[in-house]
């Protein structure tokens, strides 16, 4: 009866997709009235709402990846998909994340204002606010560096403010020769019109006759960003009480050169005593970094962000904040084991 029967490999992965869905549908369905049952219909809000979320959309794919490639028997598939679920649900779960980030923080305490000695420059590393459309500073979540800073001023603590950080990519020289290469061309070429070194993108295209380049960003677009930037900070250091002439900005893309820079604007200021703010996570990087500079700081850590963590019913659905705080933790880990 079935002699003339032949496989169709197609029909059958079809059947077994179908099948997966069934069985994910089942176990999340029942993992949904346990949890209403139990926990109540806001618990249950709350399951639906992570795994509806773009996280929880891409641990279920995985999950149904996994499972479909095991009963099809892809075992190199399978593996590969089962280990993705798993790491995204241990990096994007609230109690692991938490307990990387107090691994970085279980080294440091808040400072107390009133114990507090008085420090003639308060440094405060950058990545804690960006200009938004209506150019106002939009503080982040590591924004209590900035916060922070400005109580401690206004205490006493600290005479005068120094912000580091950029928003900018390349520094002006690397702009520069990155202009002269992909604007310009090659020195050997016929460059055609001379075009003047400050000249736009649009001037430069309608002078050579071509196709606009590859963007990059001028010295002088760069400069007009970054007086955005700061002209937006003055407003919001004006706006909380800040004197215009105690803060500076100094620049600086990457915790390493904003110790550079710190170190440079030390070279004739010997008198005093130095804070350094910064996210508690972020702390013994920066600290180790100073030092390798030769700088000596004290140490003001802010922005906590481990803590006791209450039980979770929906922990096995990974949360887009926990891998954020995952994320974090890691690139911390990792950049103090890089030379």
């Amino acid at each position: 009866m079935y002699e003339d029967y032949e496989f169709d490999g197609r029909e059958s992965g079809a059947s077994t997709i179908v099948g997966v869905l069934i069985l994910c549908l089942v176990i999340l369905g029942g993992a949904y009235g346990l949890i209403y049952y139990l926990q109540g219909a806001f618990v249950g809000r709350q399951f639906l709402s992570a795994l509806l979320s773009p996280v929880g959309l891409f641990w279920l794919i995985f999950l149904i990846g996994a499972m479909t490639a095991t009963f099809t028997k892809q075992r190199f598939l399978a593996a590969l998909l089962w280990l993705s679920m798993i790491a995204l649900s241990l990096l994007g779960n609230r109690t692991i994340a938490n307990n990387l980030v107090s691994g970085l923080e279980a080294t440091h305490q808040s400072v107390e204002v009133g114990t507090m000695e008085e420090m003639q420059y308060g440094f405060v590393l950058g990545g804690a606010a960006k200009v938004v459309k209506n150019r106002q500073i939009d503080l982040n979540s590591a924004g209590e560096r900035v916060t922070e800073a400005i109580r401690l001023y206004k205490a006493g603590k600290i005479k005068h403010l120094v912000f580091t950080g950029s928003p900018f990519l390349y520094q002006e020289d690397e702009i520069k020769s990155k202009n002269a290469t992909t604007v310009d061309g090659p020195a050997d070429q016929d460059q055609g019109p001379e075009v003047p070194a400050d000249a736009t993108a649009t001037e430069t295209k309608a002078a050579e006759g071509t196709t606009e380049p590859t963007k990059v960003e001028t010295p002088a677009e760069m400069d007009r960003s970054l007086s955005a930037y700061e002209d937006a900070m003055r407003n919001f250091l004006t706006a909380n009480g800040v004197v215009d002439t105690d803060y500076t900005f100094l620049g600086g893309r990457y915790t390493q050169e904003e110790m550079q820079r710190i170190d440079e604007f030390l070279a004739d200021k010997t008198a005093g005593k130095f804070g350094l703010i910064t996210s508690a996570s972020h702390m013994s990087r920066a600290v180790a970094l100073a030092h390798k500079q030769g700088l000596t700081l004290i140490s003001i850590p802010v922005d906590f962000q481990s803590g006791s963590i209450d039980e979770d019913p929906i922990f096995f659905i990974p949360r887009a904040e926990a891998l954020s705080s995952s994320g974090v933790a890691i690139k911390e880990y990792i950049s103090s084991w890089l030379p």
